[in-house]
C-alpha cells in the first residue's frame, strides 16, 4: 500500500497554485495538494495540519518564500522545502541554500515543469522518510542493545578493531568496555585460561566464514565462575568476510541446574539400565519419551530411532490395537497390564508382558504411561512345549489307531482264511503284516518320545517300498502299477508309511477296484488313482488332519503324508490324474545314482 504525500503549495497566484495542484495530483496519485496564496496564510496552514513537503514561490506579499522557509525550519527543520519561483537568481538561490532549502526549481512556463516538480517532491519526501526510518531503526537497536542482558558485539574480520559492544559486556565479562575499545585483543583476557584455546579456535572459524556456537567461562573478578553461551556469524560482502558479529548470553545458573539435573538423571538412568526388564515412559499420544538401555538392546533400534517412533509401531496390527486399548485404559483407570509381541528392528517378535501406571507430572498434568515390560519368551515356550506334548500324545494315539489298522486288518483276514480253509499259505502274509505292525510301533514310539518321524536316511527303491506297502494294505480288487525303478534317499519306514496311507486313501475313496499308479516325475515321483479326485478349492487344505471327502475317512492319513514329506524336506502338491482322480506329486527328492 502506497503512502500518501501531502503537499502544501504557497503561491501568490491562485490560478497557478490550482494549476500546479491539478498537475501534481495527476502525475502522482499519492499526492494530495493544498494551496495558500501568501506566506502568512501558508505558515498558518502548515501549523494547522501535517504536510510531507512545502513548495513555495519566492516573491509574495507579506512574507517571502525564504522567510517562510526560515519560519518553517525553526519549527520543523526536517520537512522538505522546495523553492519554485519564476523570478529566481543566483542571490535568491544562495539565500535559499543558506536557509536550508531542500531543492530549488525555476518556473519555465511549460507543463514539463510540473513533472519535474513532482519528481523532486517525491525524491525529497522519500529521502526524508528513509532517513527517519533509519533513525528510528538505529534508535530502537540502541535501546535494544542497552536493555538486553546479552552482550552484543561486532569486530573487524581479523579481530583487530572493535566496531561495537554494548554495556552488558561489563556486567558479564567483568571488564570495562573502554579497555576493550582501546585494545580489542584484551577480549580473551576475560576468558578462563583453560577455555581460551576454545575461544581462539572459534574466532579463527568465524574469520574463516563459518558460524560458531561455543560455551566458556568468563569474569576474572569472580574466579571465572560465569558461563556464557556465544553465537557468532561472519558478515560476508563480495565473497569476503568483512566483519564478525554475535552475542554472548550468560547461562551460569542454567548450567548449574543442568549439571545437577544431569547428575540426578545419570543416577536414575544407570539404575534403570541395570534392569533386565524394559523401562518406558509413553506419552498420551503414544510417543516414546523415556526408556532404558534394555529397550535399545532388545529392539535393536538406536536412541534417535526410538525417539522418532510411536510406540504402536513396535507391534503388528493386531497387537497394536490391544496395546492402544491398554494405554487408554491405564490413562483412565490408573494402571493396567497387557501382553504383546515386540517387533525388533530385525523383524523378530518377542513376547512381552507390560505393566504400566498413569504418570502425572509435578504440575498435575497427565504425562502418559510409565512402566516395565518383562520378556515372557521362556514362559511362553514352556507353555507351548506343554501344548506340543499334549498334541503329540493326541497325535500319537490317532496315528497308532490309524496306521496299525491296515496291517492289523491284513493279518486278521489272512488268519481267518487260514483257519477257515485250513491253508497255512495265508500265514506268511499275516506274519509280514505283524512284522510291519512291530516296525510301526517302534517308529511311533520314537516319534512320541523324540518327535522325529524321519530319522534314518538311506538309499531306498521306490518300487520295492511301494510294493511292500501295497502288501500291508487291505486292497480288495484294487491294482497297483509301479512305473519307476528310481532309488532315492529316504527313511525306509517313513516312506512306506507314506505309500500305505496314500494307497489306503485311494482304495477308500476310489473303490475296491481302484487302479493306483506310482510313476516317475521330474525331481521326484507321483502317486495317482482313478477315484473321484479332490476339488481344486480343497487341495490347499487336503493335508490337514481334519480334512476328509468321505464319511468313512477321518483325513488323518494325508496329514501323516504331510509329516513324512516335511520330515524329508520334500514338497507335495495335488493335481487331477489322467483318469480324473487324485494325483499326488512329490518333488525335491535326492535320487541315488
Amino acid at each position: 500500500m502506497t503512502r500518501e504525500i501531502r503537499v502544501l503549495h504557497v503561491d501568490d497566484s491562485p490560478e497557478f497554485a490550482d494549476l500546479t495542484a491539478t498537475y501534481l495530483e495527476r502525475v502522482d496519485e499519492r499526492f494530495t495538494v493544498e494551496t495558500a496564496t501568501d506566506g502568512e496564510d501558508g505558515l498558518d496552514r502548515f501549523r494547522s495540519a501535517t504536510f510531507d513537503c512545502v513548495v513555495s514561490d519566492h516573491e509574495m506579499p507579506g512574507r517571502s518564500g525564504i522567510e517562510l522557509l526560515e519560519a518553517i525550519r525553526e519549527e520543523r527543520p526536517d520537512v522538505p522545502f522546495l523553492l519554485f519561483t519564476g523570478k529566481g537568481s543566483e542571490e535568491v538561490a544562495s539565500a535559499a541554500i543558506s536557509a536550508g532549502v531542500t531543492d530549488y526549481l525555476q518556473k519555465d512556463g511549460g507543463t514539463e515543469q510540473f513533472t519535474v516538480l513532482a519528481n523532486r517532491i517525491s525524491n525529497a519526501v522519500e529521502q526524508r522518510r528513509a532517513r527517519e526510518a533509519a533513525a528510528r531503526t538505529e534508535r530502537r537497536l540502541r535501546e535494544l542493545s542497552e536493555n538486553t542482558p546479552d552482550v552484543l558485539w561486532m569486530f573487524s574480520h581479523d579481530w583487530s578493531d572493535l566496531l561495537f559492544v554494548n554495556s552488558a559486556y561489563e556486567d558479564v565479562y567483568g571488564r570495562p568496555r573502554a579497555g576493550l575499545e582501546a585494545d580489542p585483543s584484551a577480549f580473551v583476557d576475560a576468558v578462563h585460561p583453560d577455555d581460551r584455546e576454545i575461544v581462539e579456535s572459534a574466532m579463527t572459524t568465524l574469520s574463516g566464514g563459518d558460524e560458531v556456537e561455543v560455551e566458556y567461562r568468563v569474569d576474572p573478578n569472580h574466579d571465572f565462575e560465569r558461563t556464557v553461551w556465544v553465537y557468532g556469524k561472519p558478515i560476508v560482502e563480495d565473497g569476503e568476510v568483512v566483519r564478525v558479529a554475535g552475542f554472548s548470553r550468560e547461562i551460569t545458573e542454567r548450567k548449574r541446574r543442568e549439571e545437577q539435573l544431569a547428575e540426578e538423571r545419570a543416577i536414575n538412568e544407570q539404575s534403570l539400565d541395570a534392569l533386565d526388564d524394559i523401562y518406558y515412559l509413553v506419552g498420551p499420544d503414544g510417543d516414546l519419551r523415556r526408556w532404558n538401555e534394555t529397550v535399545v538392546e532388545v529392539t535393536g533400534y538406536a536412541d534417535e530411532e526410538l525417539a522418532a517412533l510411536n510406540v504402536l509401531e513396535l507391534f503388528d496390527a493386531a497387537d497394536a490395537e490391544r496395546v492402544y486399548r491398554a494405554v487408554e485404559n491405564v490413562l483412565t483407570a490408573g494402571s493396567g497390564r497387557v501382553e504383546a509381541k515386540l517387533i525388533t528392528a530385525d523383524g523378530e517378535r518377542v513376547p512381552y508382558e507390560f505393566t504400566g501406571s498413569r504418570f502425572v507430572g509435578p504440575d498435575g498434568d497427565l504425562r502418559g504411561v510409565i512402566g516395565v515390560g518383562r520378556d515372557v519368551s521362556e514362559r511362553r515356550e514352556y507353555e507351548r512345549e506343554l501344548e506340543r506334548q499334549n498334541a503329540r500324545l493326541a497325535d500319537f494315539a490317532a496315528v497308532v489307531s490309524h496306521d496299525l489298522r491296515n496291517p492289523l486288518n491284513v493279518a486278521s483276514g489272512r488268519v481267518d482264511l487260514a483257519v477257515e480253509r485250513d491253508d497255512t499259505g495265508h500265514l506268511p502274509p499275516a506274519v509280514d503284516a505283524l512284522d510291519r505292525m512291530e516296525a510301526l510301533i517302534d517308529d511311533l514310539l520314537t516319534v512320541a518320545h523324540e518327535g522325529d518321524l524321519v530319522s534314518d536316511i538311506e538309499a531306498v527303491s521306490l518300487r520295492a517300498s511301494a510294493e511292500r506297502s501295497w502288501a500291508t494294505v487291505e486292497t480288495a480288487d484294487a491294482t497297483l502299477d509301479v512305473r519307476t525303478d528310481a532309488v532315492v534317499r529316504a527313511d525306509d519306514n517313513a516312506l512306506q508309511q507314506l505309500f500305505e496311507n496314500l494307497f489306503s486313501n485311494a482304495v477308500t475313496h476310489a473303490g475296491r477296484d481302484a487302479r493306483v499308479v506310482v510313476a516317475e516325475h521330474p525331481d521326484g515321483f507321483a502317486v495317482a488313482d482313478d477315484g473321484p479326485g479332490i476339488p481344486p478349492e480343497d487341495r490347499a487344505s487336503v493335508f490337514e488332519a481334519t480334512y476328509s471327502t468321505a464319511s468313512k475317512g477321518n483325513g488323518l492319513g494325508l496329514a501323516i503324508v504331510r509329516e513324512v514329506v516335511e520330515g524329508h524336506g520334500w514338497s507335495v502338491s495335488v493335481e487331477e490324474s489322467d483318469a480324473g482322480g487324485a494325483r499326488f506329486v512329490f518333488t525335491g527328492l535326492d535320487r541315488q545314482p
